[in-house]
């Protein structure tokens, strides 16, 4: 079979938390016959909740309409380009989304199957929004692994875990309503590696 395609960048966001270590070690090892992503929730206090397996099939592809209503970064379809972010966190902004958004670029996990974003940065006015985990699959279309519902600035970020290393995954951020605007930026990157300030 044909390799993948091109891979020569990763997806977008990363969380402004450093973490040591694998992130395997902060979350549990899912079982070989269980290799579901496991979601970690950065909370500001330094604590982190484990989360398991979240997700939600019946929301993919749930929209097709204008995305935002400013100039804006990210685009209103699934990226069909990779970004390597090893050792170099992608920087990615949102300028005044109102509906939803997908990440410029896809992304591999590192070699422990890991994937992590900032999100505290992000201001949404104290309203929730979605942070969906999309797997890229070039055949069949994009494939939902998780869904996280949050005021984003209410958490430090999101880290991902138990993530295949030869599959690429991609972020869709949702408001719940066309009333709440977002607006920001953040990382999407690798645990451990450094955050760069913008």
């Amino acid at each position: 079979m044909i390799k993948r395609l091109i891979r020569a960048t990763q997806l977008m966001l990363a969380i402004i938390l450093v973490l040591t270590g694998s992130c395997k070690e902060k979350a549990y090892a899912a079982e070989e016959n269980n290799p579901q992503v496991t979601l970690s929730i950065y909370h500001k206090d330094g604590s982190v909740t484990i989360i398991g397996a979240n997700r939600h099939s019946d929301e993919i592809n749930e929209h097709n309409s204008k995305i935002y209503d400013k100039e804006q970064t990210r685009g209103s379809t699934a990226p069909s380009e990779e970004k390597n972010i090893a050792g170099h966190p992608y920087y990615y902004t949102i300028v005044g989304m109102h509906h939803y958004v997908y990440s410029d670029y896809y992304f591999s996990p590192d070699s422990n199957g890991c994937l992590a974003i900032s999100t505290d940065t992000l201001d949404s006015s104290g309203d929730q929004i979605r942070i969906i985990l999309y797997r890229k699959r070039f055949l069949l279309g994009p494939e939902e692994m998780s869904v996280w519902v949050t005021d984003p600035q209410a958490i430090q970020g999101l880290g991902y875990s138990n993530l295949s290393t030869s599959d690429y995954y991609f972020f869709k951020f949702e408001t719940l309503s066309t009333l709440t605007e977002v607006n920001g930026y953040g990382y999407i990157h690798h645990p451990g590696d450094s955050i760069p300030t913008p």
